[in-house]
């Protein structure tokens, strides 16, 4: 069911009209003894996951009298109440949420119950050691080989694998599952093993930019050249990326071979992911990559907001920008991104054609729906780098945006043809304070004098945003160039519980560019 947001001046007013489903009541939460959720700290905000249940009262404890006490996103309609430093709530339906508790963030994952597939091999009949005490690539790498192809699944019970980079290269029909309480570990001490060069070859030049290399995209789990691929579970995958790049600027001088992605899926094909949670990346967290027919499904990323906070007797802080995007579409066709949840440093969500590791291909027919997203950055991006010919087909529907610095972006930057984009349905609640504080953000020039002149045709449809941003939304063309070239349609776009008409009432800056409203 689709929610469109009925904003009023308050909260609880927002809350009474914007929203389709009935509330669940006071009443409800007060009768039956709650069950508690024990969240997990992760740097500056936690997380748990459990198995939905209907009806069910849930309670989280604060460390402190709780002044505020909120279940986000606003359009389930959870209503919380407080008592001392408890917050009880009954959940509607099974997603994802964050729970605010006096600003402290808690995102909860209220799941279906595992299920577990059949006809499976136990990675603990290997004799692997499950304390993450002990690196056990080898024999993890040895089991991927012995269940692809077979219909078997590799299964890792609840217990902590220490590994180096797992590979499934050139494989077909590899299935591994990740039980609720496994978590797969990145081994910091062997940094050497999460590049990829010997896949992708040296860096090339770069198409547009003369002196510029295509390096290759190293990565804690790396999936490339296969076909029909599956990891499923609700463990986690545990990049470890802040101690990775602590790790690589005290053995290197910096902090790049520490910047690995958690997920690379690349020039592959059929590749399923779902359920896991993939938390704490080098960089990028789930990067798929001149690829077809790849879906993520209900996969939760948490990433670190922060740089590599490297400050010792004998290292400066490296100042390079962590990058830690969310899910980034690259080159790649047939991509469906489905009720999962971000919560990232940079774009949750970044459509693209970077050229990276040299290979480059025009972007068609992508799906982001019913997600819920939280990010410093960009939420719902394509964009910035747009090296390709073509990016078509590409769809935003009915997804959360509880905190973003830009809800809506798009950058072309590099020449390519962006027509047929769509966001339609899309919630955007709240600003984070970053630079541009903006709901909208859509603009076309060229990057470098060698670039080719883009294109953009895009509709915003039926997009609520809950209340007017900081700063303008910013539309432009490059200066003196034909308007025509950037055309932005929006239909029933509300700002604050007001149907915008015009690009004065939305408070947007129009330069060089065609923008209707509707």
């Amino acid at each position: 069911m689709k929610h469109v947001f009925r904003s009023g001046t308050t909260v609880a007013a927002l809350l009474l009209a914007l929203l389709v489903s009935p509330p669940v009541s006071r009443a409800e939460t007060q009768k039956a003894k709650p069950t508690v959720l024990r969240y997990t700290l992760f740097k500056t905000y936690a997380y748990v996951s459990t198995d939905f249940r209907p009806g069910t009262v849930w309670a989280i404890d604060y460390k402190e009298p709780l002044r505020e006490a909120e279940v986000r996103p606003y359009s389930r309609r959870v209503e919380c109440r407080r008592e001392g430093n408890r917050a009880l709530f009954t959940l509607p339906a099974p997603g994802a949420y964050v729970v605010y508790l006096n600003g402290f963030k808690v995102c909860l994952f209220a799941e279906e119950p595992e299920v577990l597939p059949e006809n499976t091999v136990n990675i603990l009949s290997k004799g692997v050691d499950a304390t993450g005490k002990v690196n056990v690539t080898r024999a993890v790498q040895e089991a991927i080989g012995e269940v692809a192809g077979t219909g078997k699944t590799l299964l890792f019970p609840a217990g902590t694998y220490k590994v180096s980079q797992v590979r499934i290269y050139d494989k077909k029909g590899v299935k591994i599952h990740l039980c609720r309480g496994a978590r797969l570990r990145a081994d910091i001490d062997d940094l050497e093993s999460y590049s990829t060069e010997g896949r992708f070859g040296k860096s090339v030049p770069h198409k547009y930019f003369p002196g510029r290399k295509c390096a290759a995209a190293p990565a804690f789990v790396a999936i490339d050249r296969s076909e029909d691929v599956r990891i499923s579970g609700y463990g986690i995958i545990d990049g470890r990326g802040f101690d990775a790049r602590v790790q690589a600027l005290r053995q290197y001088g910096k902090a790049t071979k520490g910047r690995y992605r958690c997920m690379l899926v690349s020039r592959s094909k059929d590749v399923m992911l779902e359920g896991y949670m993939a938390i704490d990346p080098g960089s990028w967290n789930t990067h798929i990559l001149l690829s077809e027919r790849v879906t993520a499904r209900n996969v939760k990323l948490l990433n670190e907001l922060e740089f590599a906070p490297v400050a010792d007797n004998f290292l400066n802080v490296d100042h390079s920008n962590i990058n830690t995007d969310g899910f980034d579409p690259d080159s790649s066709k047939d991509v469906l991104i489905e009720k999962c949840f971000g919560y990232c440093g940079d774009d949750n969500v970044a459509i693209k054609t970077s050229q990276y590791c040299g290979l480059l291909g025009d972007v068609e027919r992508i799906t982001v729906r019913g997600c819920v997203f939280l990010t410093q950055k960009s939420s719902l991006k394509v964009g910035t780098e747009t090296v390709a010919a073509r990016m078509t087909d590409i769809l935003f529907e009915d997804n959360d945006v509880l905190e973003a610095d830009r809800g809506i972006s798009l950058y072309c930057y590099d020449g390519a043809e962006c027509t047929n984009i769509r966001w339609v349905g899309n919630r955007i609640e709240r600003h984070y304070p970053d630079a541009k504080q903006s709901p909208f953000n859509i603009g076309l020039r060229q990057r470098m004098p060698e670039c080719p002149l883009g294109r953009i045709d895009v509709e915003i449809r039926d997009t609520e945003v809950l209340g007017f941003f900081p700063k303008p939304s910013r539309i432009s063309g490059p200066k003196g160039g034909d308007p025509e070239r950037v055309r932005v349609r929006f239909e029933n776009l509300r700002i604050g519980g007001g149907r915008i008409t015009d690009a004065g009432q939305g408070k947007f800056s129009v330069e060089n560019a065609s923008v209707t409203f509707k």
